[in-house]
């Protein structure tokens, strides 16, 4: 395995798609690097600009995204910390929309798992809240 190309800024966390490509978070982005060749590709946000706005990949703004998750083969979920948000990114259809929750308000969250194909749970300051997952 060879050296990964270095960032301006330290990752947060990591997650690996279908095709072992792995994904990250690093201060206000989202960031793609290609297993194969060890590219490093800005995918949603922007890395000097904090925000909150839903658009397109490369429109969207964070607010300091953490904890990310595939639940699809095209789907990443993103934890939008300072926005204490849950956010959906279709990377296939190149859109990043807010999940709600039904069960409370996310205050700081920080962590996903997935417990089966139907459900999804978010560690929050406070809590933990329970998402069904229609995107699994």
């Amino acid at each position: 395995m060879g050296t990964f190309t270095k960032m301006s800024y330290s990752m947060n966390h990591l997650t690996q798609d279908w095709k072992g490509d792995l994904y990250t978070t690093n201060r206000y982005a989202v960031f793609k690097i290609t297993y194969d060749t060890k590219i490093l590709t800005l995918i949603s946000g922007s890395p000097d600009t904090r925000g909150y706005n839903d658009a397109s990949l490369i429109d969207s703004m964070f607010g300091y995204p953490r904890e990310l998750l595939f639940i699809g083969r095209d789907t990443l979920l993103v934890v939008d910390g300072d926005n204490s948000q849950l956010r959906l990114l279709d990377l296939k259809e190149d859109r990043v929309t807010t999940l709600n929750s039904t069960s409370g308000h996310l205050q700081s969250p920080n962590s996903l798992l997935i417990a089966n194909a139907r459900e999804f749970y978010i560690g929050a300051a406070y809590n933990i809240l329970k998402f069904e997952c229609k995107y699994c």
